[in-house]
């Protein structure tokens, strides 16, 4: 048999051997309060002086959804959307500086295409010339 140690899906322990977790919390039916395993230690409930302290060292994680302790942390959310602000400012810069060379391009070869519009009309007109200079000489 298997002696691998895992955590028991009923009362939360580990160090049970697997048979542990089959047989005798199978025993209970999954409920918890009528298991004979072990309680896992109940945790010191802290002072609110405590809990201040606790939540400036270590971000609060989220409990399940609905629960009674399901409180968002509104200082981790704040800095979270002020560094999304602080990246979405510096894409935003980077792509206007990206933009504006663009326009600039453009305007650039926008004028380019207004000289060589300009030059094809002079050399056209220099064409009509010389084809009547041509037709004036041969007559």
């Amino acid at each position: 048999m298997s002696q691998r140690v895992t955590k028991c899906t009923v009362c939360g322990q580990s160090g049970h051997t697997r048979i542990h977790c089959l047989v005798m919390c199978g025993s209970c039916s999954g409920d918890s309060r009528k298991c004979d395993c072990e309680q896992p230690p109940v945790k010191k409930q802290k002072t609110k002086r405590g809990r201040r302290a606790a939540e400036t060292e270590q971000p609060q994680v989220a409990a399940a959804p609905g629960s009674p302790e399901a409180e968002p942390n509104y200082r981790s959310i704040c800095r979270q959307l002020q560094h999304k602000n602080q990246q979405l400012g510096k894409a935003y810069q980077d792509l206007k500086a990206q933009f504006d060379e663009l326009e600039d391009s453009c305007q650039e070869r926008e004028e380019e295409v207004a000289q060589a519009q300009q030059d094809a009309d002079e050399m056209a007109d220099l064409d009509r010339q010389n084809e009547q200079c041509i037709a004036a000489y041969k007559e």
